[in-house]
């Protein structure tokens, strides 16, 4: 299950950008990751996708693996998991707890932040290579290799315009993983229905946010 929880590390580095002081815009986007082993690992490839929606601090995550379908739901005091299946879910409170570099913090803060990719990455030693062109859309490409770390080699295509991701690379362990960050779309009037579980559903509360938390 750790591939999971890498996606969801990935996923998150997308949006501070859509933090704007009207609380009803918001950016939209997906995310999709492709997991696969490395070396000697023994690991069927899986694909994962999930449809961001940001609003402010705010953040609503969809996301469908190869027989799970979830929805996380981030505001500034509670985080919520649901499964949709069986109407249930858990909460917890939200940290909200801040990193200092690429090979420190939480990556699921990257998916509600992606816009701090590319600071994370230079702070984690990464350095611009080269530049591209991904479907019409001008990238800078940043490459860190980190004998030893969590995420030991990495390169990332950010867009030039905005520093948002479009496409990621990184190995960590035994496991490749490759995201790429498509349809980002700006949102106006942006329900807060959105962030908040849906009546029916059966929640309790939890002290600590599981392991899996964003899948």
């Amino acid at each position: 299950m750790k591939h999971l929880f890498l996606f969801g590390s990935l996923a998150l580095a997308t949006a501070s950008v859509c933090a704007a002081p009207a609380s009803k815009s918001g950016l939209g986007f997906n995310v999709t990751a492709q997991i696969s082993a490395t070396g000697q690992s023994q690991m069927p490839a899986q694909t994962i996708k999930a449809s961001v929606l940001l609003s402010g601090s705010n953040a609503r995550i969809e996301t469908t693996g190869a027989s799970t379908k979830s929805i996380v739901l981030y505001t500034p005091t509670w985080v919520y998991r649901l499964l949709p299946a069986s109407k249930a879910g858990i909460k917890w409170k939200a940290s909200g707890k801040q990193a200092s570099s690429f090979g420190g913090f939480d990556p699921q803060e990257l998916l509600k932040n992606p816009s701090q990719m590319q600071l994370a990455l230079k702070q984690g030693g990464a350095r611009r290579d080269g530049s591209a062109v991904i479907n019409g859309i001008p990238v800078d490409i940043y490459n860190v290799t980190r004998p030893g770390q969590r995420f030991s080699k990495i390169r990332a295509w950010i867009r030039r315009t905005d520093s948002l991701p479009v496409r990621l690379e990184a190995i960590s362990g035994g496991l490749k993983v490759t995201a790429t960050w498509s349809q980002y779309t700006k949102l106006s009037n942006v329900s807060a229905s959105k962030f908040a579980p849906p009546k029916g559903f059966a929640i309790r509360e939890s002290q600590n946010p599981p392991s899996l938390a964003l899948l």
